[in-house]
């Protein structure tokens, strides 16, 4: 008798864990179609059946932030991490939904719990200097772009971010060293010009500015929105040179700045 109930226990306990991981399955299969709330109720299903998971909670979070519900997101995500503090990937979510809604303090500090756990996480590493930027904090910004760089020294954006670091913290001759070399790993970025174009405007440069934008723009077109948003253009906003810009179809520099700037 006692032979039989350990053995019901010891088929009992791989059969709990598969059912949640059969519903955990089929949301991922839900997920893969598109099919979002069908996908949500099965990994809420799989987190019912098993208390323990942590990734039903992480996808429910991932779905909740794509359907833009940032609050259920928050949420779910912070069950994520309530089970595994570990889950880098849900204090990532965290700070992007804290830095979307201008939570800027608190998405740092959710992605110092992440590399806290992942020092070498490139994404999280490289998001928190944009945001220490953002908040005007130079130095830490400088910090996390030069471990970032580290990390990836042939990264555009990691060397953009690199260069803005600079540029904040006064370093006008490292930032154009850090612009210079995205153009030569990647003569037809934009990124180069962007960078060249904050510098000329914090040297009181406009014009110089207006050009730098004009070449940027020459190779994509697309960022017109993304520049009238950019706060580091802030004071070109209303200029007439700068409006002509961002209307769109509106001609911008025929080719972009083939030599290194001299800022």
């Amino acid at each position: 008798m006692r032979r039989t109930m350990l053995l019901c226990a010891a088929l009992a306990l791989p059969a709990c864990h598969q059912a949640g991981q059969t519903h955990l399955a089929r949301g991922n299969v839900f997920q893969n179609q598109g099919k979002v709330d069908e996908a949500i109720a099965e990994y809420r299903a799989a987190a019912q059946e098993n208390a323990t998971l942590s990734a039903p909670w992480l996808r429910m979070g991932d779905l909740y932030s794509q359907k833009g519900e940032r609050q259920a997101a928050t949420a779910a995500y912070r069950q994520a991490v309530a089970r595994n503090p570990a889950q880098i990937e849900a204090w990532i979510g965290i700070a992007r939904i804290e830095s979307d809604t201008g939570d800027d303090r608190d998405a740092r500090a959710s992605l110092a719990r992440a590399l806290a756990v992942r020092p070498k996480n490139l994404y999280a590493r490289l998001s928190r200097a944009e945001l220490a930027l953002r908040d005007g904090d130079g130095k830490s910004a400088l910090e996390d772009a030069k471990a970032a760089e580290a990390l990836d020294d042939k990264d555009p954006q990691v060397l953009f971010v690199y260069g803005s670091a600079m540029a904040a913290t006064g370093d006008e001759a490292g930032a154009r060293a850090a612009f210079d070399r995205i153009q030569a790993l990647d003569p037809k970025s934009p990124l180069p010009d962007y960078g060249r174009a904050r510098l000329r405007l914090a040297k009181g440069d406009k014009a110089g500015a207006l050009e730098a934008l004009g070449h940027a723009l020459a190779l994509a077109p697309e960022q017109r929105a993304e520049l009238r948003k950019d706060p580091a253009l802030a004071s070109l906003r209303g200029d007439p040179g700068f409006e002509r810009l961002l209307l769109p179809g509106s001609p911008a520099a025929a080719a972009p700045s083939s030599a290194p700037s001299g800022g």
